[in-house]
């Protein structure tokens, strides 16, 4: 607001002067005329913008855009095949990257039709035929519906994460597959409302069942201490302990420490 007073001032007083010079010089009016009439629109600008509002800065504004469009690479669009476990990720991509940009709903289906391939894209396809009003909700409903079904998508997501191979100890690379499978079933279960199902006994023994007998020693003095303290482990405590347990594996120190225990493993059985 201060801001605004100070310009309304400076432009009163650069009117009170050019009216001063006008009169002293006492010719050239049409130019005088000229930078009294940019003076008083500038003037009425000012007056119009609310109290709270800075002065704009168009030039640092386009800097500021230009810079960001050639920094930034061009993002290329999500799709979607059928896979019943993708949808969920495909679709939230989709509703806040692609179509809360887009004007219509005739312009999203048309997006919508074009991120889906093979059975997705047949399933949906003649919604265009719909109204527009209609069949972006229509094709959405019949990706849910098709291909998105809650239970079947936790189903088989829970069948993959508890019916693995089972890791060798020096199995880094399976160790980090693990880690990513638990981390991306938790994310689209807990999206999904599942969350529950994350923390049954069941399905974190299933993973302690696939890690080496010596991370599961380990994690049985977690689960004692937790037990001893009166707290309960649940499903994030178990992705925090396979992490540490792949940042020791991966630790130089770690790696050779892994290696000498397989080893050791080999060589008790080939005695016995």
């Amino acid at each position: 607001m201060k801001k605004l007073e100070i310009r309304q001032k400076q432009l009163d007083l650069e009117i009170a002067t050019l009216h001063d010079e006008e009169h002293s010089l006492g010719g050239d009016d049409d130019y005088g005329d000229e930078v009294m009439e940019r003076l008083e629109h500038v003037k009425d600008y000012v007056n119009l913008l609310p109290a709270d509002r800075p002065l704009p800065n168009t030039t640092m504004s386009s800097n500021k855009t230009t810079h960001t469009a050639r920094r930034l690479p061009e993002l290329s669009l999500v799709s979607f095949d059928g896979t019943p476990r993708k949808l969920w990720r495909f679709l939230n991509s989709f509703k806040q990257d692609v179509a809360a940009h887009l004007g219509t709903d005739r312009e999203r289906l048309a997006y919508l039709i074009h991120c889906c391939t093979g059975e997705a894209r047949e399933a949906i396809e003649e919604c265009v035929l719909l109204p527009e009003d209609i069949g972006y909700i229509r094709a959405l409903s019949i990706l849910e519906s098709q291909f998105g079904c809650p239970d079947e998508v936790a189903e088989n997501l829970l069948d993959g994460l508890l019916h693995g191979n089972k890791l060798r100890t020096s199995d880094i690379h399976g160790l980090r597959k693990l880690i990513r499978q638990v981390v991306n079933s938790e994310i689209i279960l807990q999206q999904m409302g599942y969350a529950s199902i994350l923390n049954c006994p069941t399905t974190i023994k299933g993973v302690i069942r696939r890690i080496p007998e010596y991370m599961q020693l380990k994690w049985a003095d977690e689960m004692t201490s937790s037990r001893l303290q009166g707290t309960k482990l649940l499903f994030r405590d178990l992705i925090a302990f396979l992490e540490n347990c792949l940042s020791t594996a991966t630790y130089c120190y770690g790696q050779g420490a892994g290696r000498f225990q397989e080893d050791g493993k080999k060589r008790g059985e080939s005695n016995t």
